[in-house]
């Protein structure tokens, strides 16, 4: 309970409040139990009446007090987004329901077909599961696994009814027990999913195995005696049981070994050791060539030791078998070195439908396009690149080449355009037009006491006062990301590098590197293929990983491709 409030979780905080909830009105349902807690209470209030109201007033005080200092914390806990993310999933959960609402689509596939039922402008983010229990049931198992799932909460209703009444003390703690954690495990997993964490099963259903192994059949409400079960033939049984022991353990041995093969693949990569990484990586994809981050792995492989033609074969099947946008991408970047343009702009259309809400790969698109002749999308992808990370606008490469810079000021205004308000006036600044940032700022709500934008825009252009108030609202708020941010974009453009890496630091603990509304680096075109996780722009690095338990490298851009590095 103690690590649930002080880790700010907002589903455990809701999953305490409904256990609590669901326990006092089963417990004051009873007359006698009512009866009881007059009787206690009347008792508690009867002795030493002085005492017994201090005591009650001293404890609302204390309550109330706690209530009030915490409430800032928990007003901001539970203002702090994911929400959209969460609706995200759901929507996807009954696009798959409604494909197959009898069976659902089958046990563990909400997870690799999450991406596929994720449509524009929904957010492509990858995680391991719905953050809803009851919502992937439904997709994976469809009404007959919900079925399912009721016959089994009637039976443990029966059960927890039965031993939070029982004439056993001790069964009848353990019923309560049981039943507030299977009502806080219920409700949590209404925001989350722990169905696949062994310790949170084990505390939600031990105790539903103890009352199980110490039921008295005949208290149990509507119990019957039935017949002595005949004994089965053990010998057989337990015969079956350990062939099928023995073929599980050899299918899945077979299986990790395979990984281990990617796993040295994957690393070998991201070492830099293509040549090693190929190797490796055809042989894992040899061995099981239906296994998605199989094909992605060897096709990164491929592609770096100039295969492009067994490239362009593994990005297909991993982009047809999964719709991932790096596949898609990937796939269009080698069938243009194969001279397929055809094919090229097929692909890259396929990777425009989610790719473009990550920086990495709009600008990768973006370049792309321009090659293939496809001057409207690379313009597009461009400001939605800039849209997303308002620092590219600064960047040099635009005016590195005639036909992006003749390209850059249109690209600059449509991407002023698809920003959050609180991005338009840095995509201005950054693009170098000041007047236009301080009007855009100016129209922003700012709070009295905090660093604002026009304080950023000043210290930009060299205003030292400006600066020194941005970091004492850091000062007085540690926590604030924005004058943090700020702050160490700032030090470093004063060429205060040591001082900006510390900041910039502070900035990644505090607040993981995301979600932060000012840059806390500057994002850039490398002028370098990327090796190991320095890739910036929002890649889906963790897409293997989440989906299928198999680690893909950090980079999965092919080298012909550009990339973002922060600086």
């Amino acid at each position: 309970m103690f690590a649930i409030f002080v880790s700010g979780s907002r589903s455990g905080w809701f999953a305490v409040g409904v256990a609590i909830i669901v326990v006092g009105a089963l417990w004051l349902g009873g007359r006698d139990r009512r009866r009881q807690t007059r009787t206690w209470l009347a008792a508690k209030l009867s002795r030493g009446r002085g005492r017994g109201r201090l005591a009650a007033g001293g404890g609302i005080v204390i309550a109330t007090a706690v209530v009030v200092a915490l409430a800032p914390v928990i007003l901001r806990r539970l203002g702090e987004g994911g929400e959209d993310l969460r609706f995200n999933y759901l929507l996807a959960a009954g696009r798959m329901f409604a494909e197959a609402p009898i069976l659902g689509t089958g046990p563990g596939t909400w997870v690799i077909q999450r991406v596929r039922y994720t449509y524009a402008p929904e957010t492509d983010y990858y995680i391991p599961h719905a953050h809803n229990l009851y919502a992937q049931t439904l997709s994976e198992l469809g009404l007959v696994g919900a079925l399912a799932g009721v016959l089994i909460l009637i039976l443990l209703a029966r059960l927890l009814g039965g031993a939070i009444r029982d004439q056993d003390p001790v069964r009848r703690r353990w019923g309560w027990a049981a039943t507030f954690a299977l009502a806080y495990f219920a409700a949590h997993n209404l925001l989350d999913f722990y169905a696949n964490m062994p310790a949170i099963l084990f505390a939600a259903v031990l105790p539903v195995a103890w009352l199980d192994a110490t039921a008295h059949t005949a208290s149990m409400p509507g119990a019957r005696d039935a017949p002595a079960p005949r004994a089965p033939p053990v010998r057989v049984g337990q015969a079956i049981g350990a062939i099928a022991i023995a073929l599980a353990l050899v299918g899945y041995g077979l299986s990790e070994m395979t990984a281990v093969v990617h796993a040295d693949a994957v690393a070998a990569y991201d070492e830099g050791e293509w040549a090693r990484a190929d190797v490796l990586a055809q042989e894992a994809v040899t061995a099981d060539p239906a296994w998605p981050p199989y094909q992605f792995t060897a096709g990164l492989t491929a592609a770096a030791v100039g295969d492009h033609e067994r490239a362009a074969d593994a990005f297909r099947r991993s982009a047809v078998a999964d719709d991932l946008p790096e596949a898609w991408l990937d796939l269009a970047a080698e069938e243009t070195l194969l001279g397929n343009e055809d094919a090229a702009r097929e692909a890259l259309q396929r990777a425009t439908r989610l790719g473009l809400q990550r920086p990495a790969l709009a600008m990768a698109i973006g370049d792309l396009a321009a090659r293939l002749g496809e001057a409207d999308l690379s313009s597009t992808a461009f400001a939605a690149a800039i849209a997303k990370a308002p620092s590219l606008a600064g960047d040099p490469w635009w005016q590195a080449d005639p036909d992006r810079a003749a390209r850059f000021s249109a690209i600059v205004d449509a991407a002023i355009d698809l920003a959050a308000p609180d991005m338009r006036w840095q995509i201005a600044l950054m693009a170098g037009d000041a007047d236009r940032a301080r009007s855009l700022a100016d129209a922003l709500d700012a709070t009295s006491g905090e660093a604002t934008p026009v304080d950023v825009i000043d210290a930009w252009l060299g205003d030292d006062d400006a600066l020194a108030r941005i970091v004492a609202a850091w000062d007085a708020r540690p926590l604030d990301g924005f004058a943090l941010a700020a702050a160490a974009r700032l030090e470093s453009r004063r060429g205060n590098t040591a001082t900006a890496w510390r900041l910039r630091e502070a900035a990644f603990v505090g607040t993981g590197g995301s979600g932060m509304p000012f840059e806390a680096t500057e994002t850039r075109v490398s002028d370098q293929v990327l090796v190991g996780r320095t890739v910036a722009g929002g890649v889906a690095d963790f897409w293997g990983t989440y989906t299928y338990r198999r680690h893909t490298p950090w980079n999965p851009l092919v080298p012909s491709l550009i990339q973002l590095s922060n600086e």
